[in-house]
């Protein structure tokens, strides 16, 4: 035993160790609840034991190691009933379930009134400004087989006078609560065209044409309806403002104007209402040049001052906004509370680790195994600390958007609903420890070697497909009109889903191609269907079935030697064996970033 060790027992009473009296301390140790082991004591042992050989290893302290290892590989509850120390992370991990929940539903139930009050103000505006509008060219495959176009210049002449009609006359047409951005007069609309610039004209009347396109915009006033019932026309307009059009260089066009709404959803709302406005422009494409000028329509928005009405807020509202608040202050809280946890673990499985291999180095003249290092560092504590950074993240934009100080719904929402799975899936990491509830992430760490390898190999093989189908079909299948597409095609035939109309809606313009596509389909859907996913299946049951029929056997599979080593050690929490760590005060825990004299004085206190 190192010179000037003292061990504290319960009494209070210290026991030299650079006499003769060691063998007395021990049998002490073995008879009398220890209160504490300063810190100390344990460091200058452990340098002795590392600075002497093999054969002249310290049995007790090499059965306390073996204890303190093993209990920091133990349950929380296993934890608990040796120390009596209470689970604070995973108490934590569950307050954090119950609590994000809430306040993700909280978050989302106006998340989607904010939502419908965006996409409803949207589909009124293509319903109002775009003539002849169906819902039908929402869907997406009708954007790509029937899109929403013109054809004629009179189709052009009669879409144009409908947008600006509308606009300006907006009070007597529209339904909604629109008003323009101010209350003295109507804002212009404001035109603009991108076209190529003629730099010269050769022989034989060929046009040179600068490949930039030049933009010009002017602006269509409310002064051009000074007559009663006169409606838009773009050439007698465009003659009064120097407005002219040459479809063989115009490129595109756009007719950009704003609007303001407001938000009120009842009188029982939690908020007060919220005025949005919106930058409406209504965009000709005819950057092809096919003859068919494709129409869109764009809609910006962001909140806004409110133009006539105002609302105050209620005795209610406030009351539930500062209750909002303080709940996500509070959680808040708790998640970089979870976060400090969580980095205090992993500094202790490193210092563990490092201690660990010191030891190994010295008893076995090696380190430790690979599988046996990697017990030390839990990819949990990672994946925790990644959703407890969105869940503060998110907290504050939550905090922020409550009082309108910003409108980032959809980044708040991704930030807590990606919290929100973690703290979920992070349950798994304390159902780990049961037999009866760790199957499924056992399985899935012990064929992950296996999966991986088998999905590689599977890439090469669907990209090439994928590369095939993308270049071959893309012009005669608007399912593989991308190869973002293509990739998603291909995947929901793997599924089984949407089989017949893939092999249907292929375009039979080329025989060549159409035979190619039947042979290509046929299979991609057999490998990949009959044979790929059947592997892949079977790796994983066949990796379940091990586990089983092990658990069935009564054994854990081969052991590493850290494995052995620990399974000397008993499991009751009332062995001899968790003597040194049964009274062990947790405030030593607290201590550690003090220096060694401090600490000792403390504890001794």
């Amino acid at each position: 035993m190192p010179d000037g060790a003292t061990f504290y027992t319960a009494s209070g009473s210290g026991t030299d160790s650079g006499t003769d009296s060691s063998v007395d301390t021990n049998s002490q140790l073995d008879n009398e609840s220890v209160m504490i082991i300063p810190r100390k004591v344990r460091r200058v042992k452990t340098e002795q034991f590392l600075r002497t050989s093999v054969s002249e290893v310290d049995e007790v302290f090499l059965r306390d190691f073996r204890a303190r290892l093993r209990y920091h590989f133990m349950s929380p509850c296993q934890k608990y009933s040796i120390r009596k120390r209470k689970p604070v992370k995973l108490i934590i991990q569950v307050l954090k379930v119950f609590l994000v929940t809430m306040q993700l539903c909280m978050f989302s139930e106006y998340q989607f009134g904010y939502r419908d009050f965006i996409d409803g103000n949207v589909q009124s505006f293509r319903r109002l400004f775009l003539l002849e509008w169906d819902a039908a060219f929402d869907d997406p495959v009708q954007k790509i087989t029937r899109p929403y176009a013109l054809y004629t210049r009179q189709d052009f002449l009669n879409h144009t006078s409908h947008v600006v009609d509308t606009y300006f006359g907006l009070e007597k047409v529209a339904l909604g609560n629109y008003s323009y951005l101010s209350n003295h007069s109507v804002p212009p609309i404001q035109v603009c065209k991108n076209q190529f610039n003629v730099t010269h004209i050769g022989e034989d009347n060929v046009h040179y044409l600068n490949p930039k396109a030049i933009r010009k915009c002017f602006e269509i006033t409310h002064s051009y309806f000074e007559e009663d019932g006169k409606t838009f026309n773009i050439s007698d307009w465009g003659e009064q403002s120097g407005f002219t059009l040459d479809w063989s260089l115009v490129s595109s066009m756009r007719f950009k104007f704003s609007l303001v709404n407001q938000h009120i959803t009842s009188l029982k709302t939690y908020f007060k209402p919220v005025c949005y406005r919106f930058d409406i422009t209504t965009v000709y494409d005819n950057t092809r040049h096919t003859g068919k000028l494709s129409v869109h329509q764009e809609v910006a928005y962001d909140a806004a001052d409110c133009v006539g009405a105002l609302y105050e807020y209620t005795s209610y509202q406030l009351q539930y906004m500062v209750f909002q608040c303080v709940l996500d202050t509070f959680i808040t809280s708790i998640a970089v509370l979870s976060i400090v946890l969580c980095f205090r673990s992993i500094h202790r499985s490193w210092l563990m680790y490092r201690f660990t291999q010191k030891v190994w180095l010295k008893v076995h003249s090696k380190g430790l195994e690979p599988a046996d290092e990697t017990k030390f560092f839990q990819l949990w504590y990672f994946i925790i600390i990644i959703g407890d950074g969105c869940l503060v993240a998110g907290s504050m934009m939550k905090i922020l958007i409550t009082f309108l100080l910003i409108e980032e719904y959809t980044m708040c929402a991704l930030l807590l609903g990606t919290s929100t799975l973690i703290v979920w899936v992070g349950i798994l990491k304390y159902l780990n420890y049961f037999p009866n509830y760790n199957t499924l992430l056992l399985t899935l760490r012990k064929s992950m070697p296996n999966v991986l390898r088998f999905l590689v190999c599977c890439l090469f093989i669907y990209f090439g497909f994928a590369f095939a189908g993308w270049a071959v079909f893309g012009p005669f299948h608007y399912k593989f009109r991308t190869f973002t597409s293509t990739m998603e095609t291909m995947y929901s035939l793997i599924n089984g889903d949407d089989m017949f109309a893939t092999f249907a809606e292929m375009r039979d313009e080329s025989t060549l191609v159409y035979l190619f596509n039947q042979i290509w389909l046929y299979i991609f859907i057999g490998l990949f269907i009959y044979c790929v996913l059947s592997l892949f299946i079977g790796i994983i049951s066949e990796t379940y079935e091990e586990l089983r029929e092990m658990r069935s056997n009564g054994g854990g599979g081969k052991q590493t030697e850290l494995e052995a080593f620990l399974n000397q050690v008993s499991d009751d929490p009332q062995s001899t064996d968790y003597h040194s760590l049964r009274n062990y005060d947790d405030l030593s825990s607290c201590l550690c970033c003090l220096p060694e004299n401090l600490t000792d004085m403390v504890i001794r206190f």
